[in-house]
This record gives structure tokens, C-alpha cells and sequence, in this order.
């Protein structure tokens, strides 16, 4: 039950960001821009996409192009805390400690943001077991008003090993939810989490794990233009036009 509803926040504060949005001819997704940025900080993702002005030709009046680099704030983050966790047929009992890195997304659409992440995650459970998510990609829903935030999160594990007392496993298609409140200062970000998981194992039982987290980001690049056709305010609380 504490899934679904932390599921269900999550869609609702969604649907309520993305229903403030002004009417709209289109929403664009730019992939090529966004994937070129992430890797090659922005180069890749502005050759042969042309002028700002030129791309928006494309968007209809009001439209946004959700996670475009050029009117959205690309941060590195990190983040750790204790975890609990079971196996089938036992109850939670402490482990050890859970460490993520990686890089998050942000657009913004005052007071509200869509952010998209893609991270690795450890876990050591005890002495001898251990998970290892390979690659973890989220989505995240929140308010911001002024310096505090507060979002819901779901994610799922693409890939991942493990090894639990001696038996190792692939790990593939395992889902997360959450929530979070922070404060978001100029390029830094701190915040508290508390996630729930389960690791699914291909090879042995599955372990469904619960934790707390304190989360650490920094931005690495804030926006260049507004959206096309609105007044945009980045995640700073500063007019970029």
C-alpha cells in the first residue's frame, strides 16, 4: 500500500504540473539535443540542430521542449544513507549503506519542475551480500517555492549484479519510488529522501529494500534561453530573459 500511494503522488503532482502548462500546438521532447548535451556537454547536441530561433520554429505557441539543455539545469549528484532490507519469507532487519551517483535533468515550469536522472547504485546489505545497480533511470515530479522543494520519485533499475553469500546474479527491471523535501540555493542542492525498492534477482530470491538518504547535487550548467512563447524563471529563482 505505502508503494501505490507514494506511485500515486507521484502521478498527481505530474499531471498537475503538466496541466499548468500553457495551451500548446505541440510538446517537443529534442533527444538529440538532450543526449549530445549530456555527453558531450552540449557540442554534439547543437551540431546540426541550428539557432535557438531557428529550432523554435518548429514549437507552436506556449510549447516547451521538456529536458532541451538550452531552458533546463543539468546537476551532478550524490547521495547516501542506511538501508533495511528482507528476503522472501523474513522480515526487515538493518544493512548497511546505500550509495548512488550520478546526473539529473531539470525543467522547470514555475512552481513547478519535471526532473529525469539516470544514476548507479550500491548497497551493501551485510558482509557478505551486496547489489550493485548498474544503471537506475528516474523521474521526478515537485513544487519550489523559493529555496524549498519538495518531489516524488519513481525509478526503475535497468541492469545490475549482485552477490549474496557467495551466489551471484544478473539483476534487471527493478522499480523504486519516493519522496523528498531540499533546499535548492543558487548551484547547490541538499536534501532528505526516503525510497522503498525491490532488487530483482535473476538468479535467487529478490530483496525488497527501504531507505533514508541524505542527497548532495551540484549544477553543473543552468539555462541559456526561455522557453519558446513564455516568460521563463530558472530553478535560481532568476529571470533569464
Amino acid at each position: 500500500m505505502k508503494k501505490l500511494e507514494f506511485a500515486g503522488l507521484v502521478c498527481a503532482t505530474s499531471l498537475v504540473a503538466i496541466s499548468w502548462a500553457p495551451p500548446a500546438k505541440a510538446q517537443v521532447v529534442d533527444l538529440a539535443r538532450t543526449i549530445g548535451g549530456v555527453f558531450n556537454n552540449g557540442t554534439a547536441g547543437n551540431q546540426g540542430m541550428g539557432t535557438t530561433t531557428q529550432r523554435s520554429k518548429n514549437l507552436g505557441q506556449g510549447s516547451v521542449r521538456l529536458f532541451d539543455l538550452s531552458a533546463a539545469t543539468v546537476g551532478a549528484d550524490l547521495e547516501a544513507g542506511p538501508i533495511w532490507y528482507r528476503s522472501r519469507g523474513q522480515g526487515f532487519q538493518m544493512g548497511a549503506v546505500e550509495i548512488a551517483a550520478g546526473q539529473t535533468i531539470t525543467s522547470p515550469l514555475k512552481p513547478f519542475y519535471l526532473a529525469g536522472s539516470q544514476r548507479t547504485v550500491f548497497r551493501a546489505l551485510d558482509s557478505v551480500t551486496y547489489l550493485w545497480t548498474i544503471l537506475q533511470t528516474g523521474l521526478a515530479s515537485g513544487a519550489k517555492v523559493g529555496w524549498f522543494e519538495i518531489e516524488g520519485q519513481i525509478g526503475l533499475g535497468l541492469l545490475g549484479i549482485s552477490a549474496a553469500k557467495g551466489e551471484w546474479s544478473v539483476d534487471i527491471l527493478s522499480p523504486r519510488v519516493g519522496a523528498s523535501v531540499g533546499a535548492h540555493i543558487g548551484r547547490f542542492r541538499l536534501a532528505l529522501g526516503a525510497h522503498s525498492e525491490y532488487v530483482w534477482r535473476l538468479l535467487g530470491p529478490g530483496y525488497a529494500t527501504r531507505g533514508l538518504t541524505i542527497a548532495f547535487r551540484f549544477d553543473t550548467a543552468q539555462p541559456e534561453v526561455a522557453p519558446q512563447g513564455a516568460p521563463f524563471t530558472g530553478l535560481d529563482g532568476v529571470s533569464k530573459q
